[in-house]
C-alpha cells in the first residue's frame, strides 16, 4: 500500500537540473539551486516563486538556510560560499578560499557557523557572522561530497569520495 503522493511539482530553472534544496525551519520557505547559476527562494506551501538570487558564475550546489531563517548560504562549482540576508534579498558575504568546486555547505543549530566542503578534500569552519574561516580540516584524502551537523551542534560527519566517513567532535 502506497501512502506518498505528490503535492505539486515546481518548474523554473531554466531546464537546467536541480542540484539542491533546503526547507527552513519554520517549514515556510523552500530554497533551490541549479546549474542554471542561480538560487529560487518559494513559498514552500504554494510553491510560489518570492525571490531569485542570480550572482552566481556558474552552478550552485548547495543551499542552507539558517535556523532563524534569516540567512541562505550557497556553494557553488565556482569554488564560492555565498550568505544571503532573506529580509532584505542582498548578499552579505561571498567566502573565497576552496580550490575546488563547494559541494556542500551546514549550518550549525545555534546558527553561529558554517560548514563547507568541496573537491580540494578540504573541510572548513566559518564564523557565520563575521565570514572568516576558523579552520581547515585536511583528513579526507578525497573529494569531500558532504557534511552535516548534529542537533546538539557537538558532532559534525562528513562523507568524502575516499569511501570513508568520518565522525568530528566540535569544540566550541
Amino acid at each position: 500500500m502506497q501512502t506518498e503522493q505528490i503535492i505539486r511539482t515546481i518548474s523554473g530553472h531554466s531546464n537546467y537540473l536541480v542540484q539542491a534544496l533546503a526547507i527552513s525551519a519554520d517549514g515556510k520557505t523552500l530554497v533551490s539551486g541549479s546549474n542554471d547559476a542561480t538560487i529560487k527562494v518559494r513559498d514552500f506551501e504554494t510553491g510560489k516563486l518570492i525571490h531569485t538570487f542570480k550572482k552566481y558564475s556558474n552552478g550552485v550546489e548547495s543551499v542552507a538556510i539558517s535556523p532563524d531563517g534569516q540567512t541562505i548560504v550557497s556553494g557553488s562549482k565556482d569554488k564560492t560560499i555565498k550568505l544571503w540576508n532573506l529580509q532584505t534579498k542582498q548578499l552579505q558575504f561571498t567566502l573565497e578560499g576552496h580550490s575546488g568546486w563547494v559541494d556542500c555547505v551546514a549550518i550549525s543549530p545555534d546558527g553561529n557557523t558554517l560548514v563547507s566542503c568541496g573537491r580540494d578534500e578540504n573541510i572548513r569552519i566559518w564564523d557565520l557572522q563575521t565570514g572568516e574561516c576558523q579552520r581547515i580540516l585536511k583528513e579526507h584524502t578525497d573529494w569531500v561530497y558532504c557534511v552535516a551537523i548534529s542537533p546538539d551542534g557537538k558532532t559534525m560527519v562528513s562523507g568524502s569520495r575516499d569511501e570513508t566517513i568520518k565522525i568530528w567532535g566540535i569544540k566550541s
